[in-house]
Formats: structure tokens, sequence, C-alpha cells
């Protein structure tokens, strides 16, 4: 079934990049709440995103300086993930969650 755009299903672009991040970034223990905040974070920037275009369309009478505006935004974000989020390419998954870590020793037998 296609979207109002005509695209059809998957995700949008930056929470499926956000969710392959998620993986390796965040502890099994959190991922469910980490999810969920992508996910909210996707719907209420959708949301004000078009709010916005929409008011910057009656304001300059078409929607092109209001889209090209709010394009920005990605790119601040792009500029930020770049600079400040960790490199984990080459760093096992034990080191950056340490918890999630096999135990040592053989497990019960079970019954």
């Amino acid at each position: 079934m296609a979207d109002v755009h005509g695209r059809h299903g998957g995700h949008q672009p930056s929470r499926a990049g956000a969710r392959e991040c998620q993986a390796q970034a965040v502890p099994d223990g959190a991922a469910g709440k980490a999810n969920g905040l992508i996910t909210l974070g996707g719907v209420a920037g959708g949301s004000v995103g078009l709010s916005i275009a929409g008011h910057l369309g009656d304001r300059y009478g078409t929607l092109g300086p209001g889209i090209a505006l709010l394009a920005l935004g990605p790119l601040v974000v792009a500029a930020l993930v770049l600079a400040l989020y960790p490199e984990t390419a080459h760093v096992e998954l034990e080191e950056l969650n340490p918890e999630d870590a096999p135990a040592t020793g053989f497990a019960p037998p079970l019954t």
C-alpha cells in the first residue's frame, strides 16, 4: 500500500539508520525504551515539520523556501552525529555493553 508520497512500505531512512546504530550502542535491557524513543522522535519530528512547512508556505506563498529551510535540520543533525557519535568499528560488543557479556563457567543443566 502506498503512502501519501507514493512510496511503498519501509521505514523513514532517518529512523531506520537510528535503529541500526541503536543495536550496538544501547544495552539489550534498554533496547525497547530506545526503540520507542526513536519512533516517538520520528513521529513528533514529522508532525512538527509538516506544521512548520505549512506556516512557511503561507508566509512565502509557496512551499519551496520552507522546505529548503527545513532541509537544514537533517544537515545539522548529520554534522552532530559525525562529530559526537562514538566510533564502534572494530570494537567487540562485550566492550560496548559489558553486562551483555556471556557468563563465565557452565550453565546449570536443563531438567
